[in-house]
């Protein structure tokens, strides 16, 4: 099987923000998407991961983007890469509108248990689990650690959106719902439920972010599979459906998933991006990692290499300070960290994607004490400046070579 990606670390962009699939990276104006092949399920994330997951959630969110830009304007700059998106920054609205057609999920969980007024809407006594909704209805959440029901009327009293506002976002997603349903439709598939997500840009005007009916943001059903009574989840309903089967309480240890699931919710993904795009799914000889960094470097968002300087007390700031200017001048991203004041741990350095080198500036004890924590090379600041920044670029290069 093909090495899947379960984060990214790239130092010279800095630290990312790891949401539940993707890590983030921040630009000054922009924000570069990473889509993991990590999977979650109530909120909590599974320790496996899903064969080419982020790349294929990745291409359906282009191909969804592409059909419904008439509806509303999108992030999307550009695809550097096939698990990677470069999107517009803006400032993202707290809230997830999930739009859902049928009686399934937590909605039905609640129904069931006797709820009757969900999110804010009534519904009549009566139905039952996979029912066909009398119509298309939004229950909105609120983007947190566990996502929280809400409703139109606590949101606007609360001051999260204005009424104006709501009703603009609740138009699109119902708009952008039925293009998704008129889509899938002749392909013999069902839209079941979705969550879409937006942003006011810098003009103030709605745009879609994040992502678009992707297996991860939507349910679907098979048509034939329906028809036969027969509701089975091609997608990451399958996973929720055998954490629960398998014991799952909130707050405990989720299950592990044996590789048969694993394997069984990577052809789901793959079948439903088949379906829907009409295209056939390649699968990749190469590592993901080294693909993706190869990208990035020929697209000039990174070098592909880095020098992090670690010193132990601000004492030894400015020896820091002048070598990281050589380096700088030299065209090798770098970093200065003083560990005595820094919470940055420094075991996140040994996940590095790019190839790096450490200095190390002080006594023989912390040297190696840096040494024995870092797995990349650590020099001992030379006596001389320009000596330790020329061992330390001869370094990256016999790295960079192999």
């Amino acid at each position: 099987m093909t090495q899947t990606l379960r984060h990214t670390f790239i130092p010279e962009l800095g630290m990312p923000t790891r949401g539940k699939v993707r890590d983030i990276y921040n630009g000054d104006k922009t924000l570069m998407l990473i889509a993991s092949d990590r999977i979650s399920v109530f909120n909590y994330l599974l320790k496996e991961t899903i064969q080419d997951k982020g790349r294929l959630l990745t291409a359906l969110s282009l191909f969804w983007f592409e059909k419904t830009k008439d509806i509303i304007s999108n992030h999307l700059i550009t695809q550097p890469d096939p698990n990677v998106l470069i999107v517009k920054r803006c400032k993202v609205i707290p809230i997830e509108m999930v739009v859902r057609r049928y009686m399934v999920g937590s909605l039905w969980r609640q129904y069931a248990a006797g709820a009757r007024t969900i999110c804010g809407i009534t519904l009549p006594d009566g139905l039952k689990e996979n029912d066909l909704l009398p119509s298309t209805i939004i229950t909105p959440t609120m983007k947190s650690e566990h996502d929280e029901n809400t409703s139109k009327e606590e949101l606007i009293t609360k001051g999260i959106v204005t009424e104006a506002l709501w009703n603009q976002m609740e138009d699109t997603a119902l708009r952008l719902f039925a293009r998704g349903e008129e889509t899938v439709k002749p392909r013999g598939l069902i839209l079941v439920d979705t969550k879409y997500e937006f942003g006011l840009d810098t003009d103030g005007d709605l745009i879609l972010i994040d992502e678009i009916h992707t297996p991860d943001s939507s349910r679907y059903w098979f048509t034939a599979d329906a028809e036969a009574k027969e509701f089975k989840y091609p997608d990451k309903e399958f996973a929720r459906q055998y954490v629960r089967d398998n014991g799952f309480e909130e707050g405990k240890p989720l299950p592990s998933l044996p590789f048969s699931v694993v394997q069984q919710i990577y052809e789901g993904y793959r079948h439903v991006y088949e379906t829907i795009t009409g295209e056939t799914w390649k699968q990749e000889e190469d590592p993901v990692q080294e693909r993706l960094l190869n990208h990035l470097k020929d697209n000039n968002i990174i070098t592909g290499r880095y020098v992090l300087i670690i010193c132990e007390t601000e004492k030894e700031r400015q020896r820091a300070n002048a070598i990281s200017q050589t380096l700088t001048e030299a065209g090798t991203p770098n970093d200065i960290i003083v560990t005595a004041s820094s919470n940055v741990p420094l075991t996140i350095y040994n996940e590095s994607l790019e190839p790096m080198v450490c200095i190390s500036i002080g006594n023989e004890k912390y040297n190696k004490k840096i040494g024995d924590i870092l797995h990349w090379p650590t020099l001992k600041a030379a006596d001389n400046d320009k000596e330790t920044v020329m061992s330390t670029l001869q370094k990256l290069g016999e790295l960079e070579s192999k």
